[in-house]
């Protein structure tokens, strides 16, 4: 009794810790965006949203799944260590070849005529390896029990880019140097990181397993599925935007998408955080579950009404007359906000076990209805149809995941059976 009393304790010890750390780093970011928006405009603030879509959706695509796997082996089994290390570096190889491949192909076929912008998708597409070098890096820091460690890269990270880029938009109101801040905010992480493990691991030395490779790739690739389906529902509204409306429209919605962002603090923090605990006792955790989700729409559901009503005030505030077009945009995304953050804590209780096919399917289905509703609704009433077509996604997926937990999973508190799977939701919200 003690033991879990002390270990509740220190779960909410690291929560709160972490919701500091994370609301310090977006105050700062917050205050950075203002001022980059403001300089860069409308039309390069578009450019800059699309090649940011292109670093987050590259990242969630070229993990292949193994980021995940590599928390549930050293979650287990932190003597894997160097091998993971050393590791890492053929998975993120062989994905952002993967992934520049698939983009220049549908590049090709869908974004002929943003020429202009390319420039500022190649230093997007330089950014996926060092991003994901820094997300293995963060993931590693969680499985080992580093929270502060990882609050510090957090921070860095952040802290990074905002001193860099806001000097360098004041200079030269251009998408590509604050994207190159971007790719020097990475590279900050990631050398971090990689001083932390030759300091505090005795015997840091990487050497590749390739049977651990084989071994994880078949739960890696129904991670990665799931991994995926969710990220392009939250990001692929940028890319069709982009596609059918143009760079200005991304630019207006951009904004709306980056405070909604913002909404999501608290509910990845715990996702992240609560994670292993359904891992290691995963029968007995549904009350925790539920308790946890109305923790959540507690929380939320006022933010919520108050960016709805004062949305327009927010965007005038903030980032100026000129991107009030975006206020009714971020009026859907903040209920859309509420839905997704209660899902978060729901797929990381489903990750703790092996994820259900309906589960799978039903992340399928709202991805292609998302992709369906902006294709007819982008056309008709503009960026807010993209909106739209994310409250529907996020609400769809949200019941669809509740039905399947309170009413076909079969399993009890003597199931305590620990499956591959991690976290899904934690990257969302680093964009």
């Amino acid at each position: 009794m003690n033991n879990k009393g002390s270990s509740s304790k220190s779960f909410i010890w690291q929560v709160l810790q972490t919701i500091f750390t994370r609301f310090a780093v977006q105050s700062i970011s917050i205050i950075g965006s203002i001022f980059i928006i403001r300089e860069l405009g409308i039309y390069e603030r578009g450019q800059f949203a699309f090649a940011a879509s292109i670093i987050a959706i590259g990242i969630q695509f070229a993990n292949l799944g193994f980021h995940s796997v590599n928390t549930i082996h050293l979650s287990k089994k932190p003597t894997l260590l160097n091998a993971i290390l050393a590791n890492n570096t053929i998975i993120i190889t062989a994905g952002t070849a993967l992934f520049i491949l698939i983009f220049s192909l549908i590049y090709s076929l869908s974004f002929t005529s943003n020429s202009d912008a390319k420039a500022s998708i190649l230093i997007g597409l330089l950014c996926v390896p060092i991003g994901l070098l820094s997300l293995f890096n963060q993931n590693i820091l969680i499985a080992l029990g580093k929270i502060q460690d990882f609050n510090i890269t957090e921070f860095i990270q952040k802290f990074t880019f905002v001193l860099l880029a806001v000097p360098a938009a004041f200079l030269t109101n251009s998408a590509e140097t604050v994207l190159i801040c971007s790719f020097l905010s990475f590279l900050a992480t990631y050398i971090y990181t990689k001083k932390t493990f030759q300091n505090k691991f005795s015997h840091f030395k990487k050497n590749i397993d390739l049977n651990l490779i084989k071994s994880s790739t078949k739960t890696a690739i129904k991670l990665y599925s799931v991994c995926l389906c969710m990220f392009l529902i939250l990001k692929i509204d940028i890319w069709m935007i982009e596609a059918i409306l143009g760079t200005k429209a991304t630019g207006i919605y951009s904004v709306a998408s980056s405070l909604t962002d913002s909404l999501l603090i608290v509910p990845s923090i715990v996702g992240q955080l609560i994670f292993p605990r359904f891992v290691k006792n995963i029968g007995s955790r549904r009350k925790e579950l539920f308790q946890t989700i109305l923790l959540i729409f507690a929380f939320m559901i006022p933010v919520c009404f108050f960016v709805y009503f004062f949305s327009g005030n927010i965007i005038t505030l903030i980032f100026g007359e000129s991107f009030i077009a975006s206020s009714l945009s971020l009026r859907w995304l903040a209920f859309a906000a509420s839905f997704l953050g209660a899902n978060t804590i729901l797929m990381n209780y489903l990750s703790a076990k092996e994820i259900p096919s309906f589960v799978f399917l039903s992340l399928i289905l709202s991805c292609l209805l998302n992709i369906i509703l902006n294709f007819l609704l982008l056309r008709d009433i503009g960026i807010h149809g993209a909106a739209i077509s994310s409250l529907v996604a996020y609400l769809g997926i949200f019941i669809l995941n509740s039905f399947y937990i309170l009413f076909l999973d079969k399993s009890d508190s003597k199931d305590n059976k620990l499956e591959d799977n991690n976290s899904i939701c934690s990257s969302t919200n680093n964009k």
